[in-house]
């Protein structure tokens, strides 16, 4: 729930399977028989689902709304199961409204881990008075059994046309302790943002059980690249491209190294290298086969992963 500039209230959820965007333009007068103006259908690329492997009896996340106090835009955010070919269980998608909420923009991925098998549960978003907004959520792209999970974050300072390329902000923890007995941990995420910063109330097993804790999150962590062990250099180049894009890396000592290359819908796309490596080494993607857009280039030494967007034209 969340109130516009102009006091009109927006509340959004679930309606038979579809997520609904609902407004008063008179609730904010009191005594008033409260009158909803305005039902809006609002496309997030997937539906809001409920006992996933991740949290057998409980929920993917829940469906977050928040206004832009200076421009009036509305935004819808949530942990959503595609519904597009990409067929991944779980992904923070993200939606704008212009006009009021009476039409939305098409949905936007949040999350930019390669691959389709990882659940991004529990998206919750804020928005800051100058305008940034903020996500965060439960992230099982690193655990191999896919349940551990790592909160991660990232901002937009553009209305949710881009995002930064997101981190990881705590240590991997395992929701299920404690299930069966309880089968579930519960969606106890709330978050406020002021112009420094996102505070954020959220549930962990950190401690071997399940709690909740209060972090400040500043955007500031996101302003410097993650640092790969054993990598002293680290070129992608040019980018924009339009035809061949060069990966320039310096190892110190012999590493394990990946780099591999995905499209948005988290499907990969070419595998540069996967072999033992080190000293100086040059390489290259032919992307001439390629459809124009945005792509991924996941780089993982001895297992730490960093993600590079580029751009081919």
């Amino acid at each position: 729930m969340a109130v516009g500039p102009d006091g009109v209230l927006h509340i959004v959820g679930v309606s038979n399977g579809e997520m609904k965007l609902i407004s008063s333009s008179n609730a904010q007068q009191p005594g008033s028989e409260i009158v909803w103006d305005q039902v809006t259908t609002i496309d997030l690329g997937g539906v809001l689902n409920v006992t996933p492997p991740v949290n057998p009896q409980g929920l993917m996340g829940q469906a977050w709304v928040d206004v832009d106090q200076n421009t009036g835009d509305i935004y819808v955010l949530a942990s959503v199961t595609r519904n597009d070919e990409s067929g991944d269980p779980s992904d923070v998608m993200f939606a704008r409204s212009s006009d009021g909420g009476a039409s939305f923009s098409p949905p936007v991925r949040v999350n930019t881990d390669p691959g389709t098998e990882a659940y991004q549960w529990f998206g919750t978003m804020s928005v800051a008075p100058n305008g940034r907004i903020d996500a965060v959520w439960l992230d099982t792209r690193d655990a191999d059994n896919q349940i551990d999970s790592v909160l991660y974050y990232s901002y937009s300072e553009d209305g949710g046309l881009s995002w930064e390329t997101e981190e990881a902000i705590s240590p991997s923890f395992d929701p299920s302790i404690g299930y069966p007995q309880q089968n579930k941990m519960g969606d106890y995420f709330d978050m406020v943002s002021d112009d420094e910063a996102a505070h954020l109330a959220w549930v962990n097993t950190i401690n071997g059980g399940q709690d909740v804790y209060y972090s400040r999150i500043s955007p500031q962590i996101l302003s410097s690249p993650r640092v790969l062990p054993g990598l002293t250099r680290l070129d992608i180049y040019p980018n924009p491209f339009s035809d061949r894009l060069h990966v320039d890396l310096d190892l110190d000592e012999p590493s394990t190294t990946s780099i591999k290359v995905y499209n948005l819908l988290g499907q990969e796309v070419t595998s540069i290298i996967d072999a033992e490596l080190s000293g100086i080494q040059k390489l290259v993607w032919n992307a001439g086969d390629q459809v124009a857009g945005l792509y991924l280039v996941e780089i993982s030494i001895n297992g730490i992963k960093e993600v590079r967007k580029v751009l081919l034209q």
